[in-house]
């Protein structure tokens, strides 16, 4: 006999952030996003790169670590190629305190301040050497809100005049008066010395030169909790070597991927993998229920879970089989059983659409082209009920991100596939021959969706955006948000009158 739930899926979209009260003295710069997940591994923001083949490749999985965040390398790779971009990461880790080298973004002299302040705008840099033709070292122009004056003057002038308006961004440099050890170090100097003299100075960043006055690099004190890397195995034959190899590689967190959690097969991999290795930090999933969150996440003691099924931005679950569960109603059930479990408390990472917004659609030579943005809405409703947010799209959307690249009318378009999608079934995935068919029904789409930019300064931007949602609500950070946050239905006609 069929049974109806009594329970009705409203999607995140259908609620609004009700505002708190805000106290005295808490201001956005003062909440604090970060999140704490197990195995010592502490993000920045409440972001995670998705497993997706168009996601989450070296380059992705690279910039998300060196800003103190997390991408999930796929187990639609095959096994060496997942473990080689797990390693290489790695190997370029950088602790807390310690220092790190990179090769800068620089602007030329002749440039103006208003173009230095796209520069900011497109890398995120707050810190861009300033260098004439020759590469060498002439200031640093530094960020800051509130410039004044003519942002159209060029630097070179605002460096040789020290203009009023930019003085307290613009740091000229001269070698020949400059002081070793304060204003510079030379790419003789060991990381030690050049370390050293940061600390005496309380100082951020330092430009490194050669005895020309080339500038080689700006080392920065880095301050993120070293170089976080998620893995994901699937549950067909051959987990086991990939789990290994990803283990080895130096992954510091593992996820399953599956479209449903609840299946024996899930389980049995979950329960192996936990005796395989006790001390690696297992996330499971994907479930939209109490019941897969007890059995594939509670019962085999993973640490955590992805909840969402069916909502994602290139998942055709729902679409493609009537399967699904609108996120917002999947969320709410696990996290209220979740926070009853007390100390033995889970990890809840919402999955599925979260975090972005397609404004237009259109097709041009058979390509679906999807103008996409983010949406720190979505975002906020979810940490109502999860402690981060995994996103495919608001990921793909980035330079940074391994789909390919399609020009269309002057603006460029990434690739995106979902993982159940043909593109992404391979021999490694499936366990199968490259040319039988796992099933004639796909769970994901491919399309392109636009570029937006870099991650560093899109992140931060809706990192920002997040914590003025955290003050509205008078939460200092994400643990104070889930205790204070109220949220509202939204009629229709409420949303429509948002524009949201």
């Amino acid at each position: 006999m069929v049974r109806l739930s009594p329970e009705t899926s409203f999607s995140l979209r259908d609620f609004f952030i009700q505002p708190g009260w805000t106290p005295a003295g808490l201001t956005y710069d003062k909440v604090d996003l970060s999140v704490q997940l197990p195995g010592g591994v502490v993000l920045r923001y409440p972001f995670i790169a998705a497993d997706m083949a168009c996601v989450s490749g070296y380059d992705m999985t690279l910039e998300c670590a060196r800003n103190g965040l997390m991408a999930v390398v796929p187990a639609s790779f095959p096994i060496e190629e997942q473990a080689d971009i797990i390693r290489r990461v790695k190997a370029q880790e950088v602790k807390r305190g310690d220092l790190e080298f990179q090769d800068p973004v620089r602007i030329d002299v002749t440039s103006t301040v208003e173009q230095a302040m796209r520069m900011y705008d497109e890398f995120g840099h707050s810190t861009i050497p300033i260098c004439d033709s020759f590469r060498r070292l002439r200031g640093v122009f530094r960020y800051r809100d509130g410039i004044t004056g003519d942002t159209s003057i060029s630097l070179e002038r605002a460096l040789s005049n020290g203009d009023p308006g930019f003085a307290g961004s613009i740091a000229p440099f001269d070698k020949a008066t400059a002081v070793h050890g304060r204003q510079y170090c030379t790419d003789e100097d060991s990381p030690e010395f050049v370390h050293e003299r940061m600390r005496e100075q309380g100082i951020s960043f330092m430009p490194i030169i050669d005895r020309n006055g080339v500038l080689q690099q700006l080392a920065f004190v880095y301050k993120f909790n070293g170089y976080a890397v998620g893995a994901a195995i699937h549950t067909h034959p051959g987990w086991k070597d990939r789990a290994r190899a990803a283990v080895d590689a130096g992954a510091d967190t593992m996820f399953t991927t599956a479209s449903s959690c609840k299946s024996d097969y899930l389980v049995a991999v979950a329960r192996e993998f936990k005796e395989l290795y006790p001390g690696k930090p297992l996330i499971t999933g994907n479930g939209v229920d109490l019941e897969g969150f007890n059995r594939a996440c509670v019962d085999v003691g993973a640490a955590g879970f992805k909840e969402g099924m069916g909502s994602g931005g290139s998942c055709i679950t729902t679409h493609g089989r009537g399967v699904g569960r609108g996120i917002y109603t999947a969320l709410k059930e696990v996290s209220d059983a979740n926070e009853g479990l007390g100390e033995d408390r889970k990890v809840i990472i919402g999955d599925g659409g979260i975090g972005t917004r397609r404004l237009k659609k259109e097709t041009q030579d058979g390509k679906v082209l999807n103008w996409i943005e983010h949406d720190a809405r979505t975002i906020g409703v979810a940490l109502a009920f999860s402690d981060a947010v995994m996103m495919g799209t608001g990921f793909n959307i980035l330079e940074e991100a391994a789909g390919n690249l399609l020009a269309y009318r002057g603006e460029r378009f990434r690739g995106r596939w979902g993982e159940g999608s043909r593109k992404a079934r391979t021999l490694q995935r499936y366990g199968i021959g490259e040319r039988v068919k796992r099933a004639a029904i796909e769970e994901g789409i491919e399309d392109y969706v636009s570029v937006q930019g870099r991650l560093k300064p899109l992140m931060e931007k809706l990192g920002t955006q997040l914590q003025v949602t955290l003050t509205n609500v008078g939460a200092k950070d994400l643990k104070e948000f889930r205790e204070k946050v109220v949220l509202e239905f939204a009629s229709p006609n409420a949303i429509q009158d948002a524009g949201v």
